[in-house]
């Protein structure tokens, strides 16, 4: 059934809440929150230039999936920058980073992370403003 918060159903608006919550937890699973915040956000933000560039030599930069890519990809950047300010352990000093396929993987992980964490939050936007 279909419903705006204002008309639902207690039960149903606690069961959301809680799916709510549960999705909000989503960063638990992520590797890359295991190395230090100034390496996590490193990595994240060298992953986000490998998707352009990869994006850039695909397609060039004059096409609607460039202004896509690069649209999400400042939404989920700062998703997953927020959890790796936040999350995980303190700074490095000096920063120490090396650029491997375990990291890669980490980063497309924490990534596609992101993405569903988005989509899921814009969802609950309408609910939230009984949309």
């Amino acid at each position: 059934m279909a419903y705006l918060k204002k008309d639902a159903p207690p039960e149903f608006v606690a069961i959301l809440q809680r799916v709510e919550a549960q999705a909000d937890e989503c960063w638990r699973a992520l590797r890359i929150l295991e190395r230090p915040s100034n390496v996590a956000a490193w990595a994240l933000l060298g992953g986000g230039v490998d998707m352009v560039e990869r994006e850039t030599a695909k397609r060039g930069t004059n096409s609607p999936h460039f202004d896509a890519i690069v649209s999400n990809l400042g939404r989920l950047l700062a998703t997953a920058l927020k959890w790796a300010l936040a999350r995980a352990p303190a700074p490095m000093r000096p920063l120490n980073g090396r650029w491997t396929a375990e990291l890669a993987a980490e980063v497309d992980h924490a990534l596609s992370v992101a993405l569903a964490y988005n989509h899921f939050k814009v969802c609950f936007q309408a609910f939230h403003k009984d949309l």
